[in-house]
């Protein structure tokens, strides 16, 4: 679900700028289901692992500071993503999205995980949030 969404839009992988601005609206939609749920702190402290795990994969991303804001963490992932090349840029950003998810499911389970994903993704478009 994530790589579809990431490329729905038409000439999302060649331009860094279209690319950055889809994985910003997926992160958001996230944020917004999941903070009622884990807390903004949760939601801080799991995507800070999930970047740290992803590193590997993604050495392009910045280090996460503690007590960064959710809009702060994504203007830095927006800014990395445009700094790589657009398929590496696509690669990290279903990396990390795919990580983070792993990381909340594995702490909530896989149902209420696929109904939070559902209600974020499913039926909107980048621009209808």
């Amino acid at each position: 679900m994530i790589s579809r969404l990431l490329t729905q839009k038409a000439g999302c992988v060649a331009d860094p700028n279209v690319l950055a601005e889809q994985v910003l609206w997926l992160w958001e939609q996230v944020a917004f289901h999941l903070t009622p749920l884990i807390g903004v702190s949760g939601f801080q402290s799991l995507y800070a692992r999930a970047l740290h795990l992803a590193a590997p994969d993604c050495p392009g991303f910045s280090a996460v500071l503690p007590g960064k804001s959710i809009d702060l963490l994504f203007h830095t992932l927006k800014e990395d993503l445009r700094a790589l090349e657009p398929g590496v840029a696509e690669s990290c950003g279903n990396v990390l999205l795919n990580t983070f998810t792993d990381l909340v499911e594995s702490m909530i389970g896989e149902v209420l995980m696929a109904q939070i994903l559902r209600s974020a993704w499913v039926g909107q478009s980048h621009g209808n949030s």
